[in-house]
């Protein structure tokens, strides 16, 4: 980000430098000479153009990454691990509702609750982001439900 700026700065003092050399000679430039130095201004001013647009796309790159980041950090404490997954905390610090994925959690921090598919104990669940299969009896709602 800082390099595209730096070139825009430099095309910009290139294009003004351009520009006073063309009001100090005044009429003592032909047309031709006139022209071809108003095109290389103006084509200076392209490569500031496009250097500040360079720079303005790095800095919504990390503006993104930041938003990111802060809602990672925001789901860090509101979630706490049991057994294969994450669940919310209630007042009391304890787990309740249904389990979120243990691997978008733990690679992208992103929390997705994780789908169950059956009723049996032995039915597997998958996230339906990342396609992680886990058993049910090991993701289960309100894993601390009962635990003093």
């Amino acid at each position: 980000m800082i390099g595209e700026l730096t070139a825009a700065m430099a095309a910009l003092k290139a294009t003004n430098e351009v520009i006073r050399g063309v009001l100090a000679a005044d009429k003592a430039l032909s047309e031709a000479d006139l022209k071809f130095r108003l095109a290389d201004a103006a084509a200076t001013l392209l490569d500031a153009r496009a250097a500040v647009m360079d720079a303005q796309t790095a800095i919504d790159a990390r503006d993104v990454e930041i938003a990111r980041l802060n809602e990672a950090l925001a789901n860090r404490a509101k979630v706490v691990r049991r057994a294969n997954g994450y669940y919310e905390v209630d007042s009391d610090g304890k787990a309740v509702g249904e389990a979120y994925c243990q691997r978008c959690y733990e690679k992208d921090h992103a929390l997705y609750h994780i789908a169950y598919a059956g009723n049996t104990i032995d039915a597997k669940c998958t996230c339906p982001v990342c396609k992680s299969t886990y058993e049910r009896r090991f993701v289960r709602m309100n894993p601390d439900a009962g635990v003093a």
